[in-house]
């Protein structure tokens, strides 16, 4: 089993969100749920704040299971 890293921005003051942005694949859960909270700090650290803040963005992450032969 391994699990890929879907990472999805979203603007509350335009309500709508960017298709995820895929973060990568891991081979256990606890290296994802890490690894996608240090990537949407990156993600959330790579805009410029007045944007931020403007657009009222947000951020969530998922972990999607694969089996071994979808990779």
């Amino acid at each position: 089993m391994k699990f890929v890293l879907l990472i999805t921005l979203c603007s509350l003051q335009y309500k709508s969100c960017l298709p995820p942005l895929e973060g990568g694949f891991y081979k256990t859960w606890h290296e994802c749920a890490k690894n996608g909270y240090e990537k949407s700090l990156s993600v959330i650290n790579s805009i410029e704040p007045k944007l931020f803040n403007d657009n009222k963005y947000s951020l969530g992450f998922k972990c999607g299971e694969l089996e071994d032969d979808q990779i």
